[in-house]
């Protein structure tokens, strides 16, 4: 299962989650403060615990909601960020083979020219690199997509 699809599977989960919290609190909230049971047309008389609570119901659904909305972009922004990757790497896979055909065309004279010169511009940045006492550079390897 690729990490967009858990974070949207997450973001789901959480979004069912706060619905039935709120779906349900007709149910559960009166038996936890029997005094939210009385009827609308009389003002409620909330203790500081009831107060409480609802203060943290509401911080908890404002979060939850952010949370959702957090979870959803955070897993478009990786699914983009994959198929980013995935493109500049056909594209340079594709820069590549074009540079190699048109090589391939050169003659053999012009050729060997060209391949010398790539030499001493690679021994140039090779010895520039020591100097600064820089790692060798490495071959360039795509990312792994996740």
């Amino acid at each position: 299962m690729s990490k967009p699809v858990i974070y949207w599977c997450a973001a789901a989960l959480l979004a069912v989650g706060l619905g039935l919290m709120h779906g349900l609190s007709g149910y559960w909230m009166p038996s936890i403060f029997p005094e939210f049971q009385q009827p609308i047309t009389e003002s409620l008389r909330i203790g500081p615990w009831g107060k409480l609570f609802i203060m943290g119901y509401l911080a908890l659904s404002l979060a939850g909601g952010i949370g959702v909305v957090l979870l959803l972009s955070a897993g478009s922004s990786i699914r983009d960020q994959q198929r980013r990757a995935a493109e500049w790497e056909a594209q340079r896979q594709l820069s590549a083979m074009e540079q190699q055909i048109r090589e391939e065309q050169l003659p053999a004279a012009e050729r060997e020219r060209l391949q010398a010169s790539r030499a001493r511009e690679a021994a140039i940045k090779a010895e520039a690199r020591r100097r600064l006492g820089l790692p060798e550079e490495e071959p360039h390897r795509p990312a792994p997509l996740v």
